[in-house]
């Protein structure tokens, strides 16, 4: 009886492109659908942004959070295959291989598109909290204005005396 250790059962693994190819693919793919998802919710992201509002805002940001907990996870399966790419895809056949970097590539293409989206979310955020910092400043010098104002004594008025009579 011989003793596998889990390292060789591993290895074993990806020796065979019929054992780990299929399992490679639906990682991709879920990992493209939850893209395609979180790119969604980026756009209404946008537009929340946008017409500032705070509660739907935060909202579709707690469902990105659970999107992005889920892309982690896949990534964390990736891993494997992502330290080992040049080797499994030197393993398959081209048709296969170009299907898998079309998927990679696509991928890539969903994180840039949500990326540069959620800068400029966040720069109009940024000029969103910068108006209203200015709103603000604008109505406490208004309300040191009108304290200042009240404390000042009111100029005397003439008093009339009526000297008929």
């Amino acid at each position: 009886m011989t003793h596998m250790t889990h390292s060789n059962a591993v290895e074993q693994t990806y020796d065979d492109p019929a054992r780990w190819s299929p399992r490679l693919q639906r990682l991709l793919e879920e990992q493209k659908t939850l893209l395609i998802e979180l790119k969604k919710l980026s756009a209404q992201q946008t537009d929340l942004v946008k017409c500032a509002d705070a509660e739907r805002l935060l909202d579709v940001l707690g469902q990105r959070q659970d999107l992005i907990e889920k892309i982690n996870a896949r990534a964390e399966e990736f891993a494997p295959f992502k330290s080992r790419w040049a080797e499994l895809m030197a393993m398959v056949a081209e048709t296969e291989r170009n299907g898998f970097q079309r998927l990679v590539d696509e991928i890539a293409e969903l994180v840039r598109v949500v990326t540069d989206r959620d800068s400029e979310d966040r720069k109009e955020l940024e000029r969103q909290r910068a108006r209203v910092s200015d709103q603000l400043e604008t109505v406490s010098r208004g309300r040191g204005a009108v304290v200042a104002y009240g404390q000042q004594r009111p100029a005397e008025t003439p008093r009339y005396q009526d000297r008929q009579g």
